[in-house]
């Protein structure tokens, strides 16, 4: 900010991209492991890049485009000519061969002092988006390790310089670190570094990005100047009660929207039975729009959405959302296919069809489309709310077949800034206590899967950065014991599962669920900026003997619970073995709401893979029981 408000002699407050004087050096990677296909999106987004930067002449931003692969090469020396550089970056090669990091970094130094970049007069910034870790192949003198402490080094001299470096990691590569590209970025790391698993979501990372005029690759939710309509259905085949817990996803999404000013997100709701109406324009006043939704009413009828998609992209225009500007989102939250009744001209199917044909004509004038399914009607096909989805589909439509885990849903897209419709675990900031039953019932050979389930399911987590998801591990039986406090080192949890005891003895269940939550506020989970999870796992009822007797051991466990969950922490509990004084109904006092999404029983301790596998899935949010059968509806 220092930065950017010294540029205009300390006058504002804020300066605008356009007057900036900050000149980016693009560093791409060219190398082997990314292959054609994704090349051209690396393309595409640093021309989206382009595309979103206001040149106005040599004073202000100007642009220099890098490639590297096995050796260097500057394509686009620096200026200010935006049509110039797109065509440079149209004809840039893709010749394939290793990743020579250590020298790309360098070489977009010595491009930032030829053209006069003095990190003084003028922001110097590199972006390095690469694929992969270095590596220079088996002949190269240098082994990858070697290469990324070169890395290292020349990324030390360029921000000794006082160049800012932004490290942008794509894909899904496990050799290109989280750690290595924190440490390549400029301080603070968690806004210089960002890793984009999907090359598809480059052009959400260049819309995100460039509303910093580039100088970050991290944006904070409150600064990010977004637009969202929330399309809500209204129709019959609802029902009142489940429309009011559609009008509390609402407000939820809405709650935790950071407001800060109009240039900030903002939101507008309609909604859609037989005909479409706008209940909240475009604001960004969250107790405005609070009361709108709480006033919504349930008219039923049919399920016009067609019209509703059209009329949510009307209010983003009337609003005066730019895709080139602002990220412009409709949600569309449905439970059903388009229907308008046997005497309507058109039938269902073509309904659907115009629905789709609708959705096209939003996303094509850059329009983003979260298409979510709520409920369980069948006629409501998955391939419908992908066909509405925006690119990729993947991550732009949900099914939420129970409307009271609505409120989860809001929590996870909440932490993408309400940009998709589905979040990837391994950015979900969540925090997982395992809780884990080391009682003398057990015994040994059984608590050894115990164990083999914990390591399963770390192993399945998507570590990243202490932004993302964290693990503890603390196991009870007369006593609680913290084995492993709150950390996102899967190398380290494993270990630390790895040598947890068999203690035997009795079975403190209150005490644990205790501990569990002073471990989630000693690691400072606040469920207003993270997802706060208590997984209980044990093989029988509380039993520490004599007195207290099982009974009070049973409230107090349920109120030790209840007041977790009272903190906005989630608590699923899993009942393992065949114990009949461990009843699914005290599993489901512990649980949260819905009971059935954070309860379950598993009968058979080598069914644990199992469940571990399918848990996994919701990121270990969702506890409920693996399924028997599968759901085969919506496979293509």
């Amino acid at each position: 900010h220092a930065l950017k408000v010294s540029k205009t002699c300390g006058l504002d407050a804020a300066a605008n991209c356009g007057i900036l004087p900050v000149d980016t050096v693009f560093a791409l990677d060219q190398s082997g492991s990314i292959g054609a296909a994704n090349f051209a999106k690396l393309k595409a987004y640093v021309a989206a890049r382009i595309t979103r930067i206001p040149f106005s002449s040599a004073t202000g931003p100007r642009v220099a485009i890098l490639g590297f692969h096995t050796t260097v090469a500057v394509h686009c020396d620096m200026r200010s000519d935006k049509v110039s550089l797109l065509a440079c970056i149209d004809q840039m090669p893709y010749p394939a061969g290793w990743t020579n990091t250590p020298e790309a970094i360098k070489q977009s130094g010595a491009e930032l002092a030829r053209a006069g970049c003095d990190g003084v007069a003028r922001i110097c910034l590199i972006e390095l988006v690469t694929d992969g870790e270095p590596n220079l192949g088996p002949t190269n003198a240098l082994n990858p390790t070697q290469l990324e402490t070169l890395s290292l080094q020349h990324a030390t001299t360029e921000k000794g310089k006082g160049t800012i470096i932004n490290a942008v990691g794509v894909g899904t590569s496990t050799g290109l670190t989280s750690g290595f590209l924190g440490s390549v970025a400029s301080t603070p790391a968690g806004s210089h570094s960002a890793r984009i698993d999907d090359y598809d979501n480059l052009e959400i990372h260049a819309m995100k990005v460039s509303t910093t005029c580039g100088l970050n690759a991290q944006v904070d939710c409150d600064a990010l100047p977004v637009d969202t309509v929330f399309v809500v259905d209204q129709s019959g085949s609802i029902g009142a009660t489940n429309f009011v817990k559609l009008k509390e996803y609402v407000a939820a999404r809405i709650k935790a929207m950071p407001f800060s000013s109009g240039s900030g997100p903002r939101a507008a709701v309609i909604g859609f039975h037989t005909t479409v109406e706008v209940y909240c324009q475009i604001s960004s006043d969250s107790s405005s729009l609070l009361n709108c939704v709480n006033q919504m009413p349930y008219p039923e009828g049919w399920t016009n959405t067609p019209e509703a998609i059209q009329a949510a992209g009307a209010e983003l225009a009337r609003a005066g959302c730019d895709p080139l500007q602002r990220i412009c989102v409709i949600e569309v939250i449905t439970d059903g296919r388009p229907n308008l009744g046997p005497t309507n001209a058109l039938n269902p199917d073509q309904l659907q069809a115009q629905s789709l044909e609708y959705g096209s004509s939003e996303k094509a004038k850059g329009y983003r489309i979260n298409a979510v399914g709520v409920g369980g009607d069948k006629g409501l096909s998955p391939r419908f709310l992908e066909g509405l989805a925006s690119a990729p589909t993947a991550r732009h439509w949900a099914r939420i077949d129970d409307y009271d885990n609505l409120e989860l849903h809001a929590k996870k897209v909440s932490k993408t800034c309400g940009l998709d419709a589905v979040v990837d675990c391994g950015v979900l900031p969540v925090d997982i206590v395992f809780v884990v039953d080391q009682s003398g019932s057990i015994g040994a050979a059984n608590f050894a899967k115990l164990k083999a389930y914990l390591l399963k399911r770390i192993a399945l987590i998507s570590f990243s950065s202490a932004s993302g998801p964290r693990v503890a591990v603390l196991g009870f039986a007369f006593s609680v014991n913290l084995y492993c406090d709150m950390r996102f080192d899967k190398a380290s949890l494993l270990t630390c599962i790895d040598q947890i005891p068999y203690t035997e003895g009795g079975t403190n269940t209150p005490e644990a669920i205790k501990q569990a939550g002073a471990e989630l506020t000693r690691a400072g989970c606040d469920p207003a900026a993270r997802i706060c999870l208590i997984e209980l796992i044990t093989d029988g009822e509380p039993d520490l003997g004599a007195t207290p007797s099982k009974d009070q051991l049973r409230t107090l466990s349920v109120q030790y619970a209840t007041a977790e969950k009272a903190k906005g922490h989630l608590v699923n509990s899993v009942g393992v073995g065949n114990s009949a004084g461990l009843t699914l109904a005290f599993l489901e006092e512990l649980a949260s709401t819905p009971v059935a999404s954070h309860s379950a029983r598993i009968d058979n301790y080598d069914n644990l893979d199992n469940y571990a596998q399918k848990v996994s899935r919701s990121c270990g949010l969702d506890g409920g029981p693996a399924p028997t059968t599968l759901d085969c509806s919506g496979i293509g």
